[in-house]
């Protein structure tokens, strides 16, 4: 039992504590695609004729796991306890390559929260994938500063075509206070590299940290509508979503508010009376779908 995170018995529950993390990643048995093969198929008709797609809009592959930054806002840290993993590169392969030549999918997004976080194991996948000859498209979530020149020409010429940043915050003071440390004073010549190699980058910010003055808030509307409109740059923004296990929350889980509405980056969400009911009563479950003071 003590293999089981947590047990219940007769209407109690015991915590056993975390499971060890899975070392080598190459050791979880290969996806069963065929669950949404016809999704794949349909999607990659879809997206043939779109240059640069969206998050939502690639075939989604699972190639990594943590992050070693510690950002007091993202749960990778409490997940995966910022132990950084690969699949191998023949692994990977071997996946493109199933989905590939079984649903005719081209546009992938390789997930792993910072892709590029070990140079030289991205190079030696991109040199795999050139190899192989596979004539796929790819993305990633990647920082403005782990992007070499070297890396860029390699991931370019193994079909990188979009990377995804979470710059998040306009403001120094809000990077320092949230542990993302990004130095904004280089984001601008770090995404003048990126396009320069022929890739898209993608920006993502949040707006609501719980120190956010209003000047903090307008620097980084600002810096968000400096890239909005722009051809070769995409650029979102979505309020903060606490999730589960962040020490932000820990922080300030006084200051939660809810309103039945559920906004991210990604889209917004409305519920019925009954979850709001649920959801009110139960903020330290349901976090993610509040916001702070």
């Amino acid at each position: 039992m003590q293999s089981i995170s947590s047990t219940t018995q007769r209407g109690t529950s015991k915590k056993n504590g975390n499971r060890p993390l899975i070392n080598d990643l190459n050791d979880l048995p290969f996806p069963s695609f065929e669950y949404y093969g016809g999704v794949m198929k349909f999607l990659s008709e879809y997206t043939k004729d779109i240059p640069f797609l969206s998050v939502e809009e690639h075939i989604h592959l699972e190639f990594g796991r943590g992050c070693p930054f510690d950002c007091t806002f993202c749960s990778n840290g409490y997940l995966w306890k910022r132990k950084y993993r690969l699949k191998s590169p023949d692994r990977m392969i071997s996946e493109i390559s199933y989905c590939h030549q079984k649903f005719g999918a081209k546009k992938f997004l390789f997930h792993q929260q910072l892709f590029t976080a070990h140079e030289n194991k991205t190079l030696e996948f991109c040199e795999a994938l050139i190899a192989n000859n596979l004539n796929i498209e790819w993305s990633c979530f990647t920082r403005s500063d782990r992007l070499t020149d070297k890396l860029l020409a390699a991931m370019k010429k193994s079909g990188c075509n979009t990377v995804m940043i979470g710059i998040e915050s306009g403001s120094q003071r809000i990077q320092d206070l949230i542990g993302k440390n990004t130095v904004l004073s280089e984001v601008e010549s770090a995404i003048e590299k990126i396009i320069s190699y022929g890739i898209k980058p993608q920006l993502s910010f949040i707006i609501g940290f719980p120190d956010e003055t209003q000047e903090d808030f307008q620097l980084t509307l600002d810096m968000y509508f400096k890239y909005k409109y722009l051809d070769n740059v995409e650029s979102q923004i979505g309020i903060l979503a606490p999730a589960g296990g962040i020490r932000i929350l820990d922080q300030y889980n006084d200051e939660l508010l809810f309103d039945g509405i559920q906004t991210t980056t990604w889209y917004t969400r409305f519920f019925d009376k009954e979850s709001i009911h649920e959801m009110q009563e139960n903020p330290r479950v349901y976090p993610q779908n509040f916001y702070f003071k």
